[in-house]
């Protein structure tokens, strides 16, 4: 049997109120919500998924997940290797502490110092912990510091912080 024409009309208006415009190809894909610090001078270009920024905190910046926190503050030794040391020896000192040890490592801003250590936190649970030491212009060290419940994909959580590296760039 074919079609009436009012059921080709219907299927002709439902097809065109389902189609949109195609984009250019030169058409600019919106970017990922980011956090400046004057403070700092620095910007964090795009926040990680499952993050928010905490609003008002531009010194240090700071995001929260549904179970970790990421911080990205001014540092106090601008010799990367000795502040990775001291972190490593914080961490031992801590209740039930342990280092996990560090890395050297070259990022847009040259060396850098990642550690992990795990310790017991607060509440009597096993936290971990990833700082990334680095100096984001001569005389101006950087800590960025990732701290969450130890259990889970550490795996995800050192892409996590490396994704937060990866996104910061210096600002006049």
């Amino acid at each position: 049997m074919p079609p009436k024409p009012l059921q080709i009309l219907l299927l002709v208006l439902l097809a065109v109120s389902g189609c949109k415009k195609a984009p250019h190809a030169s058409a600019v894909l919106p970017t990922p919500p980011g956090v400046k610090s004057t403070p700092l001078k620095i910007e964090l270009t795009a926040i990680p998924a499952g993050f928010t920024a905490t609003a008002g905190a531009i010194a240090p910046i700071r995001l929260t997940s549904a179970d970790g926190e990421i911080t990205v503050a001014r540092g106090t030794v601008p010799d990367l290797a000795a502040a990775a040391r001291a972190e490593e020896a914080r961490i031992i000192a801590l209740p039930h502490g342990r280092s996990l040890g560090s890395i050297e490592l070259l990022c847009q801003f040259g060396r850098a110092f990642l550690t992990r250590g795990l310790y017991r936190g607060d509440r009597g649970t096993e936290t971990e912990e990833i700082r990334i030491f680095l100096l984001s212009a001569p005389g101006r060290p950087l800590v960025l510091a990732y701290r969450y419940p130890a259990a889970g994909s550490r795996r995800e959580r050192l892409d996590q912080a490396l994704a937060v590296l990866r996104n910061l760039q210096p600002v006049s």
